[in-house]
Protein backbone atom coordinates (compact mmCIF):
# COMPACT_ATOMS: atom_id res chain seq x y z
CA UNK A 1 0.00 0.00 0.00
CA UNK A 2 2.89 2.49 0.50
CA UNK A 3 4.60 1.25 -1.93
CA UNK A 4 2.11 2.31 -4.21
CA UNK A 5 1.62 6.03 -2.76
CA UNK A 6 5.63 6.19 -3.28
CA UNK A 7 5.28 4.83 -7.08
CA UNK A 8 2.64 6.71 -7.73
CA UNK A 9 4.41 9.99 -6.12
CA UNK A 10 7.23 9.77 -8.01
CA UNK A 11 5.95 8.81 -11.17
CA UNK A 12 3.78 12.08 -10.74
CA UNK A 13 6.40 14.26 -9.90
CA UNK A 14 8.74 12.88 -13.12
CA UNK A 15 5.70 13.57 -15.43
CA UNK A 16 5.22 16.63 -14.23
CA UNK A 17 8.79 17.30 -14.70
CA UNK A 18 9.17 15.74 -18.57
CA UNK A 19 5.63 17.56 -19.21
CA UNK A 20 7.23 20.94 -18.45
CA UNK A 21 10.58 20.00 -20.42
CA UNK A 22 8.18 19.28 -22.85
CA UNK A 23 6.81 22.62 -23.42
CA UNK A 24 10.42 24.55 -22.88
CA UNK A 25 11.36 22.34 -25.94
CA UNK A 26 8.55 22.27 -28.20
CA UNK A 27 8.08 26.53 -27.48
CA UNK A 28 11.58 27.21 -28.13
CA UNK A 29 11.38 25.03 -31.46
CA UNK A 30 8.25 26.97 -32.53
CA UNK A 31 9.99 30.40 -31.41
CA UNK A 32 13.16 29.84 -33.55
CA UNK A 33 10.89 28.96 -36.57
CA UNK A 34 8.31 31.86 -35.82
CA UNK A 35 11.71 33.86 -36.21
CA UNK A 36 12.38 32.39 -39.50
CA UNK A 37 9.00 34.06 -40.33
CA UNK A 38 7.18 30.53 -41.39
CA UNK A 39 4.42 31.67 -38.97
CA UNK A 40 4.06 35.30 -38.86
CA UNK A 41 0.21 35.10 -38.59
CA UNK A 42 -0.67 35.47 -34.70
CA UNK A 43 -3.61 32.94 -35.02
CA UNK A 44 -0.84 30.38 -35.81
CA UNK A 45 1.19 31.19 -33.13
CA UNK A 46 -2.21 30.41 -30.91
CA UNK A 47 -2.87 26.95 -32.69
CA UNK A 48 1.23 26.14 -31.65
CA UNK A 49 0.56 26.63 -28.32
CA UNK A 50 -2.78 24.93 -28.46
CA UNK A 51 -0.76 21.64 -30.12
CA UNK A 52 1.61 21.92 -27.49
CA UNK A 53 -0.73 21.93 -24.59
CA UNK A 54 -2.98 18.94 -26.24
CA UNK A 55 0.47 16.84 -26.23
CA UNK A 56 0.65 17.28 -22.90
CA UNK A 57 -2.90 16.42 -21.90
CA UNK A 58 -2.16 13.30 -24.17
CA UNK A 59 1.02 12.22 -22.55
CA UNK A 60 -1.14 12.95 -18.76
CA UNK A 61 -4.26 10.73 -19.94
CA UNK A 62 -1.65 7.76 -21.21
CA UNK A 63 0.29 7.69 -17.99
CA UNK A 64 -3.44 7.91 -16.11
CA UNK A 65 -4.91 5.17 -17.72
CA UNK A 66 -1.91 3.16 -17.48
CA UNK A 67 -1.36 3.40 -13.94
CA UNK A 68 -5.55 2.54 -13.37
CA UNK A 69 -4.69 -0.46 -15.65
CA UNK A 70 -1.79 -1.45 -13.08
CA UNK A 71 -3.33 -0.42 -10.16
CA UNK A 72 -6.99 -1.46 -10.73
CA UNK A 73 -7.74 -3.75 -7.88
CA UNK A 74 -5.68 -1.03 -5.36
CA UNK A 75 -7.75 -0.24 -2.61
CA UNK A 76 -5.23 2.82 -2.48
CA UNK A 77 -6.23 3.90 -5.80
CA UNK A 78 -8.59 7.08 -4.89
CA UNK A 79 -5.72 8.37 -2.67
CA UNK A 80 -3.10 7.47 -5.25
CA UNK A 81 -4.53 9.44 -7.62
CA UNK A 82 -4.81 12.45 -5.62
CA UNK A 83 -1.11 12.26 -4.50
CA UNK A 84 -0.57 11.92 -8.21
CA UNK A 85 -1.84 15.06 -9.23
CA UNK A 86 -0.13 16.48 -6.83
CA UNK A 87 3.45 15.64 -7.74
CA UNK A 88 2.36 16.06 -10.93
CA UNK A 89 1.58 19.96 -10.25
CA UNK A 90 4.93 19.67 -8.35
CA UNK A 91 7.04 18.95 -10.77
CA UNK A 92 5.63 20.84 -13.25
CA UNK A 93 5.87 24.05 -10.80
CA UNK A 94 9.47 22.80 -9.81
CA UNK A 95 10.63 22.77 -13.30
CA UNK A 96 9.05 25.92 -14.39
CA UNK A 97 10.60 27.76 -10.82
CA UNK A 98 13.81 26.33 -11.75
CA UNK A 99 14.07 27.10 -15.53
CA UNK A 100 13.10 30.76 -14.62
CA UNK A 101 15.59 31.33 -12.32
CA UNK A 102 18.24 30.25 -14.42
CA UNK A 103 16.82 32.41 -17.40
CA UNK A 104 17.12 35.30 -14.92
CA UNK A 105 20.56 34.67 -14.44
CA UNK A 106 21.89 34.34 -17.67
CA UNK A 107 19.69 37.46 -18.71
CA UNK A 108 21.71 39.33 -15.34
CA UNK A 109 24.93 37.75 -16.78
CA UNK A 110 24.56 39.11 -20.00
CA UNK A 111 23.65 42.88 -19.00
CA UNK A 112 26.58 42.87 -16.69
Amino acid sequence: MITELVLFSILGFLVGVFSQLLVKYLSNKFHYISKLGLFTNKYLNNLTIFIIFLLLIIVYTIVMASCYIFFRNSYVLKEAYQIWHICFLAGFSVCLIVSKYYQDKKRIKVNE
